[in-house]
């Protein structure tokens, strides 16, 4: 209320600073950065329960093994990059997305250690090149001096292996000190804990199957999306989902 003693007499609308990105970017200067999760994988324990990996979820955790081989093993132009999977509040599906997310990791790390012949491995590598060719790299330009698939290949398992995997779904979860710098790679799944308050450095891929009726939660769904918290130098590399 104006009437009220703490009611403010001015305002100033914030920049997210130099080396951060903000709404802006995302929404006017480069609105294919954000994709929409189709609605028949919109997870949702009461209207979409669903029972397998959606294919978006699949894709955008390829995306971001792309991005990580590419911004901190191949350029070295971050220490590292991390992936926040933002499911629903329920905290029995956050343990199921982080049993995909682990699965996922597992069976590409077998199939990594297979001879270059075994037509498992060539499956999944032409799977990530056709990943990387049309979806991981299709911001950068000529100018970007972009790697051919070949050259960042032997460097997707590097990636893989060196992913940690965080579960934050309870207070204590959310207490404990990431050591951003002990891997190159970091992905965080939880939804309630990794709200508000709760620091994701280098994020490069937000994945939110959370929705909402209303337009006066707008405000939130940016803040979990962390639309002010994706760096300038590797901007062409993110996605929010």
């Amino acid at each position: 209320s104006i009437m009220n003693l703490i009611s403010p007499k001015s305002h100033t609308v914030l920049t997210p600073g130099k080396k951060y990105t903000g709404g802006k970017t995302f929404f006017r200067d480069f609105p294919d950065l954000v994709i929409s999760i189709p609605d028949e994988e919109v997870y949702h324990y009461k209207n979409n329960p669903l029972v397998h990996v959606p294919n978006s979820l699949k894709e955008a955790l390829q995306i971001y093994i792309l991005s990580v081989t590419l911004n901190s093993l191949y350029w070295n132009n971050v220490k590292f990059l991390s992936m926040m999977v933002h499911a629903d509040r329920q905290k029995d599906v956050s343990r199921l997305f982080h049993s995909w997310v682990k699965d996922l990791i597992d069976k590409w790390t077998t199939i990594l250690n297979l001879e270059e012949g075994d037509l498992g491995r060539i499956d999944l590598d032409r799977e990530f090149k056709k990943i990387y060719e049309n979806e991981a790299i299709k911001f950068y330009s000529v100018e970007d001096n972009l790697p051919n698939f070949s050259e960042i290949k032997p460097l997707i398992a590097d990636a893989i292996n060196d992913t940690q995997l965080y579960l934050i779904i309870s207070d204590s979860d959310a207490e404990k000190e990431v050591d951003w710098e002990s891997a190159s790679s970091h992905i965080l799944i939880g939804a309630d804990m990794l709200n508000r308050g709760f620091t994701v450095e280098n994020l490069a891929i937000t994945y939110m199957p959370r929705y909402t009726k209303g337009k006066s939660n707008a405000d939130t769904i940016q803040q979990r999306c962390r639309f002010f918290g994706y760096k300038q130098k590797y901007l062409k590399s993110c996605r929010v989902y």
